[in-house]
């Protein structure tokens, strides 16, 4: 079998997994904008764009710049923009400051999502690793 290869100087990018990611995360109520007026963030939309930025293998809010033209990407968290690096660093810093609120809607969204799954034991060996 023979291949052809081609080279670009165009960025390439996989985002099949945004899409499945975007709509599990709206699942587990992922969505930091309840109507908290004491807890509610100026810019919750920010934590989604960290967590698309995760799904995708990146841990710099940096890496943003990736993004920032792809119209899939907003579109798939539902997103009014996607910040630039500097916007992103800045607003995760006044995200900070809600730490405790943050930690706390995260907790909640990991239990909802264990609560979705089906966790069955896992043998290896004759032994159970996992028990229901």
């Amino acid at each position: 079998m023979k291949f052809t290869i081609d080279s670009t100087t165009e960025q390439v990018q996989s985002t099949g997994g945004i899409a499945l990611a975007a709509k599990i995360s709206e699942k587990i109520g992922f969505n930091f904008s309840d109507n908290n007026s004491r807890n509610q963030l100026v810019h919750p939309e920010i934590l989604k764009v960290m967590y698309g930025l995760f799904v995708q293998g990146r841990t710099s809010f940096e890496e943003i710049k990736l993004f920032r033209s792809d119209p899939f990407f907003k579109q798939a968290f539902d997103l009014k923009y996607v910040p630039a690096a500097e916007t992103l660093r800045l607003y995760l810093e006044k995200i900070s400051e809600a730490k405790d609120y943050v930690l706390g809607k995260i907790s909640g969204c990991n239990v909802n999502l264990l609560n979705l799954a089906t966790i069955s034991p896992v043998e290896a060996g004759g032994r159970k690793y996992i028990l229901s």
